[in-house]
């Protein structure tokens, strides 16, 4: 120590030097609060306050050097060691002269190993007490004094040093205090834990530049943030907290009393700082550089996979951010995941206008990785599917509420593959599908869609047993984590609604696979298979939300194959509210079989072969809570049909070509719900099986199964029906009492035969149906090389017939006109005997009219010897017949004229049937044959339709018995009826049966 002289003068100690040298300063925490000189402290402090002014004093060249402090925390079980300590100090003093002479101390040493550099100037004793503080730090460990952190953390530091070059300038001025900082700042390579040892957050460097700090003014402007090669371990935890937010929690400020204890916050204590000003931030640049993230979310069902995501590299930048003024920031992104997912990020932010702007764009993400977020809602996995997107957005987050707006934004999704995880097979496969021109705004509640291609896609669809669609069960996804999630979905609803459109949707070359267990029992045991290939669709301005009750027709095209060889196409337009189609068809050879299972069980035949094929315009509209509206106006062709019984596998019906034209049907769209009307139809080269049954009823009744539902056991349509009735009594106990009359026209004079009148039958009343009938207009009915192979089991002997070659026409017939349509019918009876059918005839009327006359020649009766040796006894070895038959019914009345013309009718020997008439047939037909040996028999019957057991064919049958027997009976009257005789001799008045 040097004492100066001047310290006489002055009045006041002057020392010329202070230089102290190697001390060694032992200090020891005992307690809370409390060390090793903590009793020297207290007496001080003991001390009463003096009011003298200070003593005056003048320190010059403090010097101490190569000092060392052990410090021994013996509560915290640490110890820290200041070694190699330097301190200089110019000069303290507050001699008058020498206040407002800056102090420029200066202080190094190593703490605990790390090198401190501390360089300062201060007036310590001015009223503004100006001072500047360099504090220059190297590698200094954090973790070493983290146990002198006063508060419970919940992360272990591992690691961490801090090195500074910070300038730290303090003024006071009016009672007012100002602490400005400037410089840098870094800590490197930090690792933190959770308290299990869990890795949390690591880095390389983090970096700052301090341009201008003041924290009593609420300014911090900073040059730049540089974090280098962070990585973190995020978790969300089961409560839907993150892992980071918990560690870096504090704890209430009263545990265990350290928070509060440690620091004296009464208010005499803090600094006097100016008016409060709001919080000033800015920074020129921000920036993260190879980041890595490791997300791992608890929240999820582990049924659906892990909730796990790598972000491998992560880079970010903010420049010129601001929280003053309005010009925006700029804010870049750009992250790589492990499986190779990109997305960048390059907007701006106005964070006063609470404003984010910007373009994301997102390249090959893997939805997949995200199943465990969407699976609640779409339980299908996405495979192997690759999203690109290009989202233009702006984001404002004003007091009344967010709003987002995307602007042109575009998606386009690579290899879509759609899978069930229950099913074997993908269910939706696409090679791309394109979205462009996305507008959507939250605040206006509106989404406009430009466009949607869909290239290359494949559906699959799947009907079960029980008739569940599998691709439903998509849309449904797992109810338990539905019901879950129910609560994080909710969305507070907003008045109004939504106004959503897509202006074109473009389906290319695409594929439906629909494969139907539902009708496998009706399909061999099989499922029905329907393949829609090589789709090309079309569909333009689509309203999919809008409040209006109707929305405009969309524009459609669909091109289309069905099962590899028919196509259809249609044009025209979609309505989706109320749903409605007006379209153009026309569709070639559609195979009718491959819909045979969904009617399979509501007929007796099976369709082996058959295509249809369509031209027209169909409309279909279904308002809500009105009956369906349909209409189809052109033609239909079902061409190549093959039809075969179910039981015998015979054929049952054929054609090469049904052609129906100039079709205009309605349905609830005029006055009547039903209107038909059937410009013409055609039919060629035709083949039919027609059958009266044992009981009377054509097989043709028996198409539809009963009551148009299914059967436990088909029945035939091309063998005989089993009945249970005796076959003989069908034929003559259920006849009904008309008035027959038979005469043998043998040479008759006059040509005539009297006819008794008919017996009365009653009639119901006939009740006219309230309802409107259906209008049925059919404007020609054309046959061309038709075939109908025709057996009658009704009367006895059975009758079979082969008509071939049949041509034929009906002209215009309609349920609204009753003038009877004329009918020419041309064909011949086993290619041989000529057959013609010429009248009227009139089936759509109120009530049926027929005026018809049928003449067949020289039908060769030999044919007939199965039936006449079984019911004759006797086959026929000669003979041919010709038929002249005319019918009349009208207002339900029959009048029919049978005239059967035999020629040459011979019988050979006599064979033994148990079905023979037991009669004497050769003396019978002797007695009627002329000289010519030829038989001339007329037939008339009458009688009412609406008597349930007239039966016209066991009525002729009837009469020719009849007239046989008589003509053994009684062949001197029949005789004398022949040649004029007697009117007693004219008729036979049958009795009822």
């Amino acid at each position: 120590m040097d004492i100066s002289l001047a310290s006489v003068s002055r009045f006041a100690p002057v020392i010329n030097e202070i230089r102290v040298t190697q001390p060694i300063v032992r200090i020891i925490r005992i307690g809370e609060n409390r060390f090793n000189f903590s009793d020297i402290v207290d007496k001080i402090l003991a001390k009463p306050k003096s009011n003298d002014e200070p003593a005056r004093f003048s320190l010059n060249n403090i010097h101490i050097h190569q000092g060392r402090i052990d410090y021994d925390d013996r509560v915290l079980q640490s110890r820290h060691t200041i070694s190699d300590l330097d301190l200089s100090i110019p000069f303290l003093s507050n001699l008058p002269h020498d206040v407002e002479i800056f102090t420029s101390p200066a202080f190094s040493a190593k703490v605990d190993g790390t090198a401190l550099a501390i360089k300062a100037k201060s007036k310590p004793f001015t009223t503004s007490r100006d001072t500047s503080v360099q504090i220059n730090l190297d590698g200094l460990s954090l973790p070493t004094y983290m146990p002198f952190v006063p508060v419970q953390l919940n992360f272990k530091l591992v690691s961490a040093l801090l090195d500074t070059r910070l300038n730290v300038d303090f003024q006071q001025s009016g009672g007012t205090q100002k602490i400005v900082i400037s410089g840098d700042a870094s800590i490197r390579k930090l690792q933190m834990q959770e308290k299990s040892g869990v890795p949390l957050v690591q880095w390389d460097k983090l970096s700052v530049m301090l341009d201008r700090v003041e924290p009593f003014n609420s300014l911090v402007r900073l040059r730049e943030i540089k974090l280098e090669r962070p990585d973190m371990q995020v978790k969300r935890l089961p409560d839907g907290s993150l892992s980071l937010v918990h560690a870096f929690a504090l704890p209430p400020t009263d545990q265990k009393g350290r928070a509060s204890n440690s620091v004296n916050t009464t208010p005499s204590n803090q600094p006097t700082t100016a008016k409060s000003k709001p919080f000033a931030f800015s920074v020129a640049r921000a920036e993260i550089m190879d980041g890595r993230i490791n997300w791992q979310d608890a929240t999820t069902d582990p049924e659906f996979g892990p909730a796990a995501l790598v972000i491998k590299r992560l880079d970010a930048s903010l420049s010129k951010f601001s929280t003053e003024g309005n010009s925006p920031a700029n804010l870049d992104v750009k992250l790589e995941t492990d499986a190779g997912e990109i997305l960048s990020h390059q907007g701006s932010l106005l964070l006063n206008a609470k404003s984010l702007q910007g373009n994301l764009q997102i390249s090959a993400l893997q939805p997949q990785r995200l199943r465990p977020y969407f699976a609640p809602v779409f339980a299908a996995e996405l495979e192997d599917t690759l999203l690109d997107a290009k989202l233009p957005y702006q984001l404002n987050w004003p007091e009344t509420g967010v709003n987002l707006v995307l602007a042109n934004a575009s998606a386009h999704l690579r290899n879509l593959q759609v899978k069930l995880p229950t099913e074997k097979d993908r269910g939706i496969t696409a090679k791309d599908i394109t979205l462009d021109g996305f507008q959507f705004d939250l605040g206006k509640q509106s989404a406009v869609l430009d466009s949607v291609v869909i290239n290359t896609a494949k559906i699959n669809i799947k009907r079960n047993v029980k008739g569940d669609i599998d691709l439903m069960a998509m849309l449904a996804g797992n109810r338990r984590a539905k019901k879950e999630t129910t609560a994080n979905l909710d969305m507070p609803a907003k008045p109004g609604a939504w106004q959503a459109s897509l202006k074109q949707l473009k389906i290319e070359q695409s594929d439906i696979h629909f494969s139907d267990a539902k009708v496998a029992p009706q399909n061999g045991g099989k499922p029905a298979v329907q393949q829609l290939s090589n789709i090309d669709l079309l569909l333009e301005n689509i309203a999919l939300m809008t409040e209006a009750t109707t929305s405009t027709p969309s524009p459609l095209t669909l091109n289309l194959s069905h099962n590899k060889r028919g196509n259809l196409n249609a044009n025209g337009t979609l309505t989706l509210r109320p749903f409605g189609v007006d379209l153009k068809i026309d569709s070639k050879k559609l195979a009718v079989t491959a819909f045979q299972p969904y009617f399979a069980d509501q007929i007796n035949a099976t369709f082996t072969n058959g295509n249809l094929s369509t031209k027209g315009k169909l409309m279909v509209q279904l308002p809500e809570q009105r009956p369906v509206r349909a209409s189809y106006v052109g033609s239909i062709n079902l061409a190549d049909i093959h039809t075969s019984d179910k039981i015998s596998g015979d054929d049952f019906m054929r054609w090469k070509s049904l052609y129906i034209g100039n079709i205009n049907a309605q349905i609830n769209t005029q006055k009547n719900p039903l209107a038909v009307s059937l410009g013409n139809i055609a039919l060629a080269d035709f083949y039919a099986r027609v059958i009266v049954n044992a009981d009377g009823h054509l097989n043709l009744q028996d198409i539809a199964t009963k009551n148009g539902q299914g059967q436990s056991t088909p029945t035939s349509l091309t063998q005989e029906t089993p009945t249970t009735d005796n076959s003989s009594e069908t034929a003559t106990a259920e006849l009904p009492a008309p008035t027959i009359a038979a005469s043998a026209n043998v040479a008759a004079p006059n040509g005539s035969s009297t006819v008794i009148p008919a017996q009365t039958v009653d009639k119901a009343p006939i009740t006219q149906n309230a309802s409107v009938k259906p209008l049925i207009r059919i404007g020609q009915i054309t046959l061309q090389s038709g075939n109908i192979y025709f057996s009658d089991h009704f009367i006895k002997p059975n009758y079979s017939a082969n008509l071939t070659g049949l041509t034929g026409s009906v002209s215009k017939v309609a349920s609204d006109d009753p003038t009877p349509a004329d009918l020419v019918m041309n064909g011949k009876i086993d290619d041989d005997a000529a057959l013609e059918i010429i009248g009227k005839i009139n089936p759509l009327g109120a009530q049926l009219f027929l005026d018809l006359a049928a003449k067949a020649q020289g039908i060769e009766l030999t044919r007939l010897t199965p039936y006449a040796a079984k019911y004759a006894g006797y086959p026929i070895t000669k003979g041919k017949l010709s038929v002249d038959l005319n019918y009349h019914i009208e207002n339900g009345q029959l009048n029919a004229k049978n005239n059967v013309f035999l020629d040459q009718l011979t019988f050979g020997e006599k064979v033994d049937s148990p079905d023979a008439l037991k009669l004497p047939v050769l003396l019978a037909v002797a007695l009627l044959k002329n000289s010519r040996g030829e038989i001339d028999i007329n037939l008339p019957v009458s009688g009412s339709l609406s008597d349930p057991k007239f039966r016209i064919g066991g009525i002729i049958f009837k009469v020719f018995i009849n007239l046989i027997t008589k003509a053994i009976i009684s062949p001197f009257s029949l005789l004398a009826s022949a040649f004029g005789g007697g009117d007693e001799l004219g008729y036979v008045e049958f009795a009822p049966v």
